[in-house]
């Protein structure tokens, strides 16, 4: 018999964070477990994952079905999570809240979650570190991030990068994301008499602040997961400045395995990308933002990018998740799928 297993999800609005359940809920299913998303608004329509989408509203008592494994994927849906019955309840996270200034009012309510005694699913060994220090008590699995290769592969380069196309993904409004920061590098990097054309995609519509900013090329708004390829085939360098309680980055592996060259911010999360693979520059500082993409005007550092991104990125694939997934499963003495034992 087929494991039962469901993510619980905070919204469907096209969001990263909720990509990723959608994204892990699909794979699970070709495994051969009974998975399913369940959370507020209607199935997404900016991804084609096929698992079952069941709607509910969170805030209502015993709105989460039971299931064999039941996984919450934010600080607010751990509770129905927990109410749902489910003999195995797990917290899955991508980066932690209460170190977002934006949440800093509701910090007690994300101390609350995080103070459940679930297990905690982790996408980064910096997310260990983090919530063992401000949880000494939690126990934390490492699961790490997957792209699909699937979805995200190389539809082709520029050889002759004039001007420079520089793509940045992120919302402006997260100061997590360090876009504003980010921005103001190419800007100074542009002043210094670089050619560049800066493309933007986010989530959210282009914020007054950018738009006064005035660099800006093209900007795309709520561009769906199969739309992103051809996002990171129309630049010629990704350029990731987060700061440094970014959970993750999953922007940069997208990009490495479109063969798109990449520049980051040198964070705790991303110190697992091997030495060659991208530029790392330092976090907040636009004039060594300016310099580092300066840097990628050359076709041979650029090429050499491309190549050893591609490399990284195989160790990102989605079986290698499930595998940690399902160890993890199988040690809390969940029953796994004839397919999975």
């Amino acid at each position: 018999m087929s494991a039962s297993l469901q993510f619980v999800v905070p919204t469907s609005e096209l969001h990263g964070g909720i990509r990723v359940p959608l994204e892990l809920a699909s794979w699970l299913a070709d495994s051969g477990w009974l998975s399913r998303v369940v959370g507020p608004g209607v199935r997404p329509d900016w991804h084609e994952a096929t698992v079952p989408w069941i709607s509910v509203d969170l805030e209502r008592k015993g709105a989460v079905p039971r299931a064999d494994i039941t996984i919450a994927t934010f600080h607010t849906t751990v509770a129905p999570a927990i109410a749902s019955g489910s003999p195995h309840v797990f917290h899955l996270c991508q980066g932690y809240e209460g170190l977002f200034s934006e949440y800093a009012d509701i910090k007690d309510a994300i101390d609350t979650a995080y103070r459940a005694p679930l297990p905690k699913l982790v996408v980064s060994h910096h997310l260990e570190a983090v919530l063992a220090k401000h949880y000494p008590e939690t126990q934390c699995h490492f699961i790490g991030e997957a792209v699909d290769p699937r979805i995200f592969f190389p539809l082709g380069f520029r050889e002759n990068a004039n001007p420079l196309r520089v793509g940045l993904v992120g919302t402006f409004s997260a100061r997590v994301k360090g876009i504003r920061e980010g921005l103001e590098g190419l800007r100074r990097l542009r002043d210094r008499g670089l050619a560049m054309e800066i493309h933007r995609a986010s989530v959210e519509p282009m914020q007054g602040e950018e738009s006064d900013l005035g660099i800006t090329d093209r900007f795309h708004h709520s561009l769906p997961t199969e739309g992103m390829p051809e996002f990171y085939s129309g630049i010629d360098v990704l350029l990731f400045p987060s700061t440094e309680q970014e959970g993750f980055g999953l922007p940069v592996l997208e990009a490495m395995s479109c063969g798109v060259p990449v520049a980051h911010s040198d964070i705790p999360s991303l110190k697992v990308i091997p030495e060659g693979a991208s530029l790392r520059f330092e976090p907040g500082n636009p004039d060594a933002i300016a310099d580092t993409i300066g840097r990628l005007t050359a076709t041979d550092l650029r090429r050499s990018l491309r190549i050893e991104g591609l490399f990284a990125a195989e160790d990102y694939r989605p079986l290698v998740v499930l595998s940690r997934l399902e160890k993890i499963f199988a040690h809390a003495g969940c029953s796994l799928p004839e397919a999975a034992v």
